[in-house]
């Protein structure tokens, strides 16, 4: 075992499970655990240089990804920031060491940015999952091996897969498996057409988590867009005699990131040497 990475992840994971914890139960989560994962990252990554004298470039990496995570969190002007961040992977291009573990490092301002860029479009789902995904990538910037073995060079395929890309695949699995058969149990089997929502009485929408998807339109029950105003959309439905409405789960998605970063912490990264 590697201490250094031993000790990263013993101070990674329980913040990490902290922050699934509070997903799973209010749907909402502080900044504290995604600062102190990225600040164990760039913790880990001087120790690395402090011990084996591998070059500073990790070590400025780390600290330039913590930096951008901090300003795209509390909206600070971080448009600059987009250049900044391939600084790095350019500098470990041109060093040329033929070393994957220096590329996935200097990636990890360009994994931040991209985490931000996911949360924009829409493909990460919430700004506490795309939190959560730029501290994993700030914290374990490079591949490792099963059981804690500590970083190991990624062959030249996977050198552009760091772990976060990994976990984040691993995460949207897990939801489709889990949240899928979840969608099948409350509408009691495959039906068609095929969709994420279920109807649900307005007492049960209102102590679960779930974006509601009708209200009351000109005096008629109708379709709108998801809304998290359930108390006043379900009194609107109560008023004119509705008893049930047309739901979508919140998926906590910080449970399966969670589950997929233990995970990996035990079996290793895929595809390195």
């Amino acid at each position: 075992m590697d201490a250094i990475f031993v000790a990263t992840a013993v101070m990674t994971v329980p913040p990490l499970i902290y922050a699934a914890l509070k997903d799973l139960s209010i749907r909402e989560i502080s900044d504290i655990p995604w600062l102190a994962i990225s600040s164990v990252g760039v913790l880990s990554a001087a120790c690395t240089l402090i011990r084996d004298g591998d070059g500073v470039l990790p070590v400025l990496s780390a600290i330039a990804a913590f930096a951008i995570q901090v300003a795209v969190m509390y909206d600070h002007d971080h448009q600059c920031l987009w250049v900044l961040s391939f600084l790095p992977t350019v500098a470990a291009v041109a060093a040329a060491d033929g070393t994957g573990t220096t590329l996935q490092a200097a990636l990890s301002p360009v994994m931040v940015m991209a985490c931000y860029l996911l949360y924009r479009v829409g493909a990460i789902p919430g700004g506490a999952d795309a939190k959560c995904m730029m501290s994993l990538s700030v914290a374990f910037p490079v591949s490792f091996g099963p059981m804690l073995s500590g970083p190991a060079d990624a062959v030249s395929a996977a050198a552009m897969f760091p772990p976060s890309v990994w976990i984040l695949f691993s995460a949207c699995v897990l939801t489709t498996v889990f949240g899928g058969a979840w969608i099948l149990y409350k509408r009691r089997g495959l039906a068609l057409p095929l969709s994420s929502s279920y109807r649900v009485s307005l007492e049960e929408a209102l102590r679960t988590h779930v974006w509601v998807l009708e209200d009351v339109v000109n005096g008629a029950v109708a379709r709108v867009a998801p809304s998290d105003e359930k108390d006043e959309v379900c009194g609107r439905l109560r008023s004119v005699g509705q008893s049930t409405v047309l739901v979508s789960p919140m998926f906590p998605f910080i449970v399966p990131i969670a589950a997929a970063t233990v995970m990996m912490l035990v079996a290793g990264c895929p595809f390195i040497s």
